[in-house]
């Protein structure tokens, strides 16, 4: 049996019934936490440039446009959907090792085939657990050489595959289909880190949405692809990665669902540099200095952290932003915040922004380095930073696992307050209140429109 067949019969055979009642409430918190994310990109530039580019080639309008309000085919909403909340990086960020976002693409998926199909609550959930599943398990596979060292961005690569897996377990593919699916989804799958400061990062998430969608469309029509598509010679990790792991992809499959491994994040920036900034802003409180005092902030990093994040230095666009080291940890110092609200276009001009982001030097620190390319369970992507001040004081400050995290996590009503700035940007009070307990209800939503219906203005 192949890596394909094998996870076929695992998505084919799982249902809603079979799913811990912990890992029904943490894909909750994350539907939550990605709708969040998706309602603040709605007004983006580049969301409008996409909606606009496809707003003429839909036949059908069967799928809503979340923050917009208008309808669209299946295909359209998937990758309009993924790239709006991959927009401003505030959804979640990657379970260890992984090195993935794994909700832009699959959520969007499965979101447009339970909209078109008119499927219920449970069977939304399952596929959403279901698809976080493949494509974490298939980037930790092949990370950290499939973007450590080859340069690919892991959430539009397997990101392909969550999103095949979601849409096409609310198709009920069979098992065959489905392993044709996932032989659909690897060919297409893509995606650059030379993209990570532009545009084309959103559209990572909303092309892996839309592609895995179609995988799941084509398979159930009697499309066909390779079954050998991740383990073949010509296939998708030995293409991808110049080292890999093919058991991480099925071993201890229904046994333990990675779901449960995910990190919230709090800042709209790459999730690689949170520790620092949460550096940063600790001290900042715990020490009460202005930021015309500081003459210097270095920060000792992962390997992961500057290679995405440590070549901008005085970045042009908000994009950009999002991957400049030097600019967010001035942001922080000055702000105490890395919201959505402080980085703006007008930030990337703020002379005392970037003043401050001049002073700020960053390098791998040899102990991490010594951890591998993205961390442990100890310390995971951590930072340490040190703040001198100009009367001579250094202050210090290690954040071994950002706030966030697993064995540092958000509390509900953190996630909550979070979910409440990020959809007040576009919808009403009552609005928002339904949307939270449609979800903490999802299991008794007949029809997911019932939940969608709240995410348009």
């Amino acid at each position: 049996m192949t890596i394909s067949e094998e996870l076929a019969r695992f998505i084919t055979a799982t249902h809603y019934s079979d799913l811990p009642e912990e890992i029904i409430y943490q894909a909750k918190l994350c539907i939550l936490d990605w709708i969040g994310a998706t309602l603040a990109g709605a007004k983006e530039k580049s969301i409008q440039i996409l909606l606009k580019v496809l707003r003429g080639n839909s036949e059908n309008s069967d799928c809503t446009i979340i923050g917009i309000g208008e309808k669209s085919s299946c295909l359209n909403a998937a990758i309009i959907n993924g790239s709006m909340s991959y927009a401003v990086k505030l959804d979640q960020s990657s379970p260890l090792g992984s090195m993935i976002h794994p909700q832009p693409p699959m959520i969007p998926a499965a979101l447009s085939i339970a909209e078109m199909e008119r499927l219920n609550g449970k069977e939304f959930t399952c596929a959403v657990v279901l698809g976080f599943e493949v494509e974490a398990r298939v980037a930790m596979a092949i990370n950290p050489s499939h973007m450590g060292e080859r340069g690919f961005h892991t959430t539009g690569t397997c990101g392909t595959f969550g999103a095949a897996a979601a849409a096409g377990k609310l198709l009920n593919l069979k098992k065959e289909q489905m392993a044709h699916a996932f032989g659909i989804a690897g060919t297409q799958a893509a995606g650059l880190i030379a993209s990570l400061g532009t545009d084309s990062r959103s559209l990572h998430a909303g092309k892996a949405a839309y592609n895995g969608t179609l995988a799941a469309m084509l398979a159930n029509k009697g499309f066909t692809g390779s079954f050998e598509i991740f383990e073949g010679n010509g296939g998708f990790c030995r293409a991808m990665a110049n080292s890999f792991d093919l058991s991480k992809i099925i071993e201890g499959l229904g046994e333990k669902y990675l779901i449960n491994e995910q990190r919230f994040v709090r800042y709209v920036t790459c999730g690689a540099m949170h520790a620092a900034i949460d550096g940063v802003i600790e001290l900042r409180k715990t020490h009460g200095f202005q930021p015309d005092d500081i003459e210097l902030i270095d920060a000792r990093v992962f390997p992961i952290t500057l290679d995405l994040c440590g070549k901008i230095q005085e970045p042009q666009t908000f994009s950009e932003a999002q991957f400049s080291l030097p600019f967010a940890l001035a942001i922080a110092a000055v702000d105490g915040e890395v919201s959505i609200r402080q980085l703006t276009e007008k930030r990337l001009k703020d002379p005392r922004v970037l003043n401050l982001a001049k002073k700020v030097r960053a390098s791998v620190d040899p102990e991490f380095m010594s951890a591998g390319y993205t961390g442990s369970e100890s310390f995971y992507q951590s930072a340490k930073v040190k703040i001198k001040i100009k009367n001579g004081k250094e202050f210090y400050k290690r954040i071994d696992l950002p706030k966030g995290s697993p064995q540092n996590p958000f509390s509900k009503e953190e996630i909550l307050e979070k979910f409440y700035s990020l959809a007040s940007l576009v919808l009403s009070k009552s609005k928002i209140e339904n949307i939270i307990e449609n979800l903490e209800n999802i299991e008794k939503l007949n029809d997911i429109r019932k939940l969608i219906n709240f995410m348009v203005p």
